[in-house]
């Protein structure tokens, strides 16, 4: 899994290539965008929206800012919908996961909405022959959120790696990536990061909210841990493979056939 900014990625003429961000409009994911604007020609941020999210629009604000700060030209941003994901990896299977994980797969909601996320990417990012993609995962929520678990990370990776694209995290070992953004100049707040569930650059998610509360008010204090490490591996690489890979052949094939 790289946790490091990437160099520079030619084409194979000396120019440099396009990139995908996965963009909430908070301090990690913009701070990615921002190292990123650095090594490729286009960086295109893409924003999700599903029906437990709320103010999704704010990260509009960020995406203004890394216009003013490196050039409107190099960014590009879309929004897209993930509910009709979100139904088929989480909503429709929700008994049988808790058959099969207990009360583990509640909070996996946002495993699943982060995997989803990934799928949308690699769809688009073969419609556009993007070869690269990086999201702001950063180890800071690593325990918190079983998505952005390193072991998690790398079920991601496996997953673009077989439609040839490679994934990133430039920000994961970042501490405090609010403070670099004011220094690269692209905030005028240094203190993003100490925004909770309300925030001014990014969406809100009742279901997010949620877990925060529970690993916070529940998890750590009576079992220790947030999440279990094995079991959030374990539910990300069925969801790959029951669901995941079927969808994207099928997506995938039907868009070369058009073409």
């Amino acid at each position: 899994m790289s946790t490091e900014p990437q160099a520079a990625v030619s084409d194979g003429a000396g120019a440099l290539t396009p990139v995908t961000v996965m963009f909430s409009g908070g301090s990690d994911s913009t701070l990615t965008a921002s190292l990123l604007w650095e090594r490729h020609s286009h960086v295109h941020l893409l924003t999700y929206r599903h029906a437990a999210m709320q103010f999704e629009e704010k990260c509009l604000r960020s995406y203004e800012r890394l216009q003013r700060a490196h050039g409107a030209e190099r960014f590009t941003h879309q929004f897209i919908n993930l509910n009709a994901l979100m139904k088929q990896l989480f909503v429709k299977p929700i008994v049988r996961d808790l058959k099969t994980y207990g009360t583990y797969a509640l909070p996996m909601c946002c495993g699943a909405c982060k995997l989803a996320m990934h799928v949308q990417t690699i769809l688009y990012n073969h419609k556009h022959g993007i070869t690269e993609a990086a999201d702001g995962s950063n180890v800071e929520l690593s325990e918190l959120f079983p998505e952005q678990m390193p072991e998690v990370l790398e079920q991601y990776r496996l997953l673009y790696e077989r439609y040839g694209i490679k994934y990133a995290n430039p920000v994961f070992n970042v501490n405090r990536s609010d403070h670099v953004l004011f220094d690269r100049g692209v905030t005028e707040q240094r203190e993003f990061k100490n925004q909770h569930l309300l925030y001014t650059n990014q969406h809100s998610c009742m279901a997010g909210a949620m877990l925060y509360g529970y690993t916070l008010g529940v998890g750590i204090p009576m079992i220790g841990r947030s999440a279990d490490r094995s079991t959030a591996e374990t539910y990300i690489k069925a969801k790959v493979e029951e669901f995941c890979v079927p969808y994207l052949d099928r997506e995938i094939g039907a868009c070369r056939a058009a073409d």
